[in-house]
């Protein structure tokens, strides 16, 4: 039985582009959900382990979650837990999505840290700050087996869980950075604006999250925080040798700076990340020209990083068409996005943007605690012995 379910959820999953699972849901074996018609699949033949519990929906922000966040997977025992996902092709790319909602569902409010990982591969830390946030993390990914394993890592510093967890097949060609040797994980850093913390925006001027069946890989973009905006009623194309996809719903809408001839876009680390100054991480910036110029004018810019890594030199958007910018840039401190206009240029423009963390294997167990993980719960003894 166990082996029937396994071969028939990896059918499902080998021979569609898009694989949802539900963590903790019971009451069918798959339901489709809300706006994008995605279909969701319940957990059972997945996982063999852990046990599930239902979250009370008014206990997580913002209000309009979608229902997998309305019940939970939990693990209280085992340090090392895994959802499996076989009859993959060995050496596919994949956006791998997960999903938290803790919402106080055990009521005892105590907020749980734990790693991730994809197979052996270090992914990201959990650690759930507030219990009525829902989290999301992303990777993009090469899995060289046919097939690929997301695991809960317990840390000694809560019960890890799991609202939810999606799988998306990238053509081969999309995220170049992404490779056997080297995963991409998206940034996660919370703003004021924004309802979750990864960092893939828009710049259009409505609120709403694009993803399927708008971007047909389902990723999910937000819209950046309150700038000059307009948008045109034209599909714009991508560009020939395209290797990142961006959708036409994202690139018809642009933002400008007002009464200034230069834009400055900041981000921080979130403390999932564990950074340090050795840390990389990859820019990826979207640019497309919507305005009609008049002959006598000209749209012409440099994009920068850190005001001292050049990624273009007097660029000017292609008219209705995808231009893509990339760059690296180290270190775990605040870095900057630079957009400078040239003299007697209009100001400078952008439509989408995604800062991803370049994550190479590490060499650790996901089994044996590291020392920075031993120092953290001796830190967390030593605090709620002081409470007491």
């Amino acid at each position: 039985m166990e082996g029937r379910r396994d071969g028939g959820r990896g059918e499902e999953a080998r021979e569609g582009s898009f694989l949802s699972i539900d963590c903790g849901y019971t009451k069918h074996q798959k339901y489709s959900g809300g706006k994008t018609g995605i279909t969701y699949l319940a957990d059972v033949g997945f996982t063999d382990a852990g046990l599930t519990h239902h979250v009370y929906p008014e206990n997580l922000q913002p209000d309009d979650l979608p229902d997998r966040y309305k019940n939970i997977r939990f693990f209280p025992n085992g340090t090392r837990n895994c959802y499996t996902i076989r009859y993959l092709p060995p050496g596919g790319k994949y956006l791998v999505r997960a999903y938290f909602g803790y919402g106080n569902y055990d009521t005892l409010n105590w907020l749980p840290t734990f790693d991730l990982y994809i197979g052996v591969n270090y992914w990201t830390t959990v650690r759930v700050v507030n219990s009525s946030t829902a989290y999301i993390f992303e990777a993009i990914t090469v899995s060289p087996a046919n097939y690929l394993q997301v695991c809960l890592v317990n840390k000694g510093l809560g019960t890890p869980f799991i609202s939810g967890l999606d799988l998306r097949i990238l053509q081969a060609n999309l995220y170049p950075d992404s490779t056997a040797t080297q995963s991409l994980v998206l940034l996660s850093f919370f703003r004021q604006s924004v309802g979750f913390g990864p960092n893939r925006y828009h710049f259009g001027t409505h609120n709403r999250r694009i993803r399927f069946p708008d971007d047909p890989y389902d990723r999910i973009w937000q819209r950046y925080e309150e700038v000059p905006t307009w948008t045109v009623p034209y599909a714009i194309d991508g560009c020939p040798n395209d290797t990142y996809g961006a959708p036409s719903a994202v690139m018809r809408s642009v933002s400008t700076p007002l009464n200034s001839s230069r834009m400055d876009l900041y981000w921080n680390l979130d403390s999932s990340m564990d950074a340090d100054s050795n840390t990389k991480y990859l820019v990826v910036l979207y640019f497309a020209e919507v305005e009609i110029l008049q002959p006598e004018e000209f749209r012409q810019f440099d994009a920068l990083l850190d005001d001292n890594i050049t990624l273009a030199d007097a660029f000017s958007p292609q008219q209705m068409l995808t231009t893509v910018l990339t760059g690296i840039v180290q270190g775990s401190g605040s870095h900057a996005i630079s957009l400078v206009a040239t003299f007697n240029s209009k100001p400078p423009l952008i439509s989408a943007m995604e800062i991803f963390l370049v994550r190479p294997p590490l060499p650790d167990s996901p089994t044996l605690p590291s020392a920075r993980d031993t120092r953290q719960r001796q830190e967390n003894t030593r605090q709620r012995s002081r409470r007491v």
